[in-house]
């Protein structure tokens, strides 16, 4: 069944939800965007790379590029993914993605954002983007059920990892059938990833600016899984690696940690102590790491996330993958 509309708008911010955090927009570093016709016509210029991406993906996407784990009918994924068709008007917020309608706008805010980003980076993210937020519709999280799902931050944030997982493993499967490039799967699979990591981040740097100021301890889970999936890419050699990376579920936290809980009753992440240390689970195994060396300061994975810095929380998961190589990386 054909579901509805993902549709944003950010003209009143207080009925607004930022469709990759789900939760309330709430701007504390106001975004300016010129008008000026040289502006303008850099942003048509982004579309126009956006145009080309979807185009491009949308032609010779196959059901074989899709995971079996994530979705039950790979080939209605895929029509669905086909349908969606970009309008050159921008819309109101952030996006408006209709599947019914079969067609997805851009805001200028978010145009203006993505205009920083280099034309192989936006093609990616465009790519896993569209597929991501079709998986969302065919998972049943509607416009008309999307008000206070991030209440519910557990089942939110399983449904986001699928949505993650197999819009990267079908671009990756893709881009390695279709567009290579003399490139190998692992690099493939790091630039697509690193690329999810910078959508996120695109998302947050349109509400927030150069900083995340307000972190939610879910986004900061979010920011760290994919981080340390960005480490794991190092043993993919060929797609069935890659899909069995991505997918069993991965989980990561950071505790104890100080907050506070915001009107909406989801805690807010403050700082972290010389008791926080680092839990992860695969496949229901654990893996726990304190700070129990210099090199390692869980508590300052914190600073970096804010600062968008994914050098650094990547040297941190590095270790923690060099440190626990039979379970999160059994092939090196």
């Amino acid at each position: 069944m054909i579901g509805e509309s993902t549709s944003v708008a950010v003209t009143d911010a207080a009925s607004v939800i930022n469709p990759s955090t789900h939760r309330p927009y709430q701007p504390t570093s106001p975004q300016s965007i010129s008008h000026a016709d040289e502006h303008r016509a850099v942003r048509a210029q982004v579309l126009e790379g956006i145009r080309h991406a979807l185009e491009e993906i949308q032609s010779t996407i196959a059901p074989e590029d899709v995971p079996s784990d994530g979705t039950s009918d790979k080939k209605q994924f895929v029509r669905h993914f086909r349908r969606i068709k970009l309008r050159p008007e921008a819309s109101a917020g952030f996006y408006d993605l209709n599947l019914l309608d079969g067609y997805i706008e851009f805001g200028e805010g978010m145009l203006e954002t993505m205009r920083q980003l280099d034309a192989a980076t936006l093609e990616r993210f465009v790519q896993i983007m569209v597929l991501h937020e079709t998986l969302h519709l065919d998972q049943g999280l509607y416009t008309s059920n999307h008000s206070g799902v991030s209440h519910a931050s557990v089942v939110l944030e399983e449904i986001d990892y699928i949505a993650d997982a197999v819009s990267l493993a079908t671009a990756i499967a893709w881009r390695a059938r279709v567009k290579p490039e003399n490139q190998s799967l692992e690099q493939i699979a790091r630039d697509y990833i690193d690329t999810a990591v910078r959508g996120m981040e695109i998302f947050d740097r349109v509400e927030q600016g150069d900083s995340i100021k307000t972190l939610a301890e879910s986004r900061l889970r979010r920011y760290l899984i994919w981080n340390l999936q960005h480490v794991r890419a190092a043993e993919v050699e060929t797609v069935d690696d890659m899909f069995a990376m991505l997918l069993p579920r991965l989980a990561i936290e950071i505790e104890p940690l100080s907050g506070t809980l915001d009107d909406k009753f989801e805690k807010i992440v403050g700082t972290g102590s010389e008791r926080t240390q680092l839990f992860l689970s695969l496949g229901g195994s654990l893996v726990r790491q304190s700070s129990d060396l210099p090199s390692f300061d869980v508590a300052g994975i914190l600073d970096s996330v804010r600062a968008y810095d994914w050098h650094k929380v990547r040297r941190t998961m590095r270790y923690v993958v060099d440190v626990h190589r039979d379970l999160l990386a059994p092939k090196l």
